[in-house]
């Protein structure tokens, strides 16, 4: 399984909340309807909040602002995610949440990367 990281920033004229509220009930809706389409296996929203932890985190590393929400996709494959992406149902889904992206999210300064996911528990 591989994945896809989208750090997300919100457009200018969103607060956090509406931000956070749109992304979960709009957007998260609409991606998931869709996921088959674009081979998605799992899709995950982190919403960012305030916490003591966060901000003592950002003071000890002089970090700048946090992104307002990370998204998580997993995919069997990079080969198998570019076929169904190249597929005609995968482009018209891409299509849409490309336009929808557009009107809540800062795209300059979002941030995706790709990863295999590597986790220690103590479980």
């Amino acid at each position: 399984m591989i994945k896809i990281l989208y750090c997300i920033v919100r457009a200018p004229h969103l607060t956090r909340a509406e931000f956070h509220e749109y992304w979960l009930n709009q957007h998260g809706k609409t991606v998931w309807e869709r996921a088959k389409s674009i081979g998605m296996k799992k899709y995950a929203q982190s919403h960012t909040i305030d916490s003591e932890l966060g901000a003592a985190c950002i003071a000890a590393r002089g970090c700048g602002e946090p992104y307002d929400g990370v998204m998580e996709g997993w995919w069997e494959s990079d080969e198998a995610a570019m076929a169904a992406f190249g597929s005609d149902e995968g482009r018209a889904t891409m299509e849409i949440l490309l336009a929808d992206e557009a009107t809540f999210m800062d795209f300059a300064r979002c941030r995706i990367f790709t990863a295999n996911e590597l986790v220690w528990s103590a479980e």
